[in-house]
């Protein structure tokens, strides 16, 4: 894979990304991924797998992986190990902030649970309630998508909220309309209460 993407070459990536809808990011991430590319084939000839039989447990994976350069870190470390559980016993991270935030307000977890915690709920949850045909991987992705949008809806509405009351410096007025459309969303989306409690996405 390395190798393809080096053939591929740094234009051949940006024109990739920006077919993707990452047009945005492509100069930066194309950058990150030679970045990556270099040092895995440096240190690990160019192969995820021996990174993982180098690896002393989930910890140490996660941490080989975030160490390849800038551009991996909790959040792109957890999206990778969570799509090769069942496949990489090692890779059984703890489920990041969006994935909480998604499972607790879904009443999956107790609202105090955090980590490794969090991650035997999550497993005990899902073998209870499996479905045919999907996985304990394609559950946390459920639940990172739902934490997504949930996210960017409430904080889409926060956002009009602080420009509403600039524009017409009546706050009173705006913060009750908030609370009346989050109020309308909490039986599909119970993510709005008024504070925030994603630390980390």
């Amino acid at each position: 894979m390395p190798r393809k993407i080096e053939e591929t070459g740094w234009d051949g990536l940006v024109k990739i990304l920006d077919e993707g809808g990452y047009a945005h990011y492509d100069y930066k991430t194309v950058d990150k991924l030679l970045e990556v590319r270099k040092n895995l084939i440096e240190e690990y000839d160019g192969s995820l797998t021996t990174i993982y039989e180098r690896s002393s447990g989930t910890c140490d994976l996660e941490k080989k992986l975030k160490d390849h350069g800038n551009g991996i870190g909790d959040v792109t470390a957890g999206i990778f190990l969570r799509d090769l559980r069942g496949v990489w016993k090692k890779a059984d991270s703890t489920p990041t902030g969006l994935i909480v935030l998604a499972a607790k307000n879904l009443g999956i977890l107790v609202r105090s649970t955090a980590g490794e915690e969090a991650l035997a709920q999550l497993k005990s949850f899902w073998s209870e309630n499996q479905i045919t045909g999907k996985s304990f991987s394609n559950f946390g992705t459920a639940l990172f998508r739902v934490g997504e949008v949930a996210v960017e809806i409430r904080d889409a509405m926060f956002a009009w909220l602080v420009v509403c009351a600039l524009f017409t410096r009546r706050f009173d007025v705006c913060d009750n309309f908030y609370r009346a459309v989050a109020g309308w969303f909490q039986p599909f989306f119970p993510f709005f209460a008024y504070s925030y409690e994603c630390e980390d996405s």
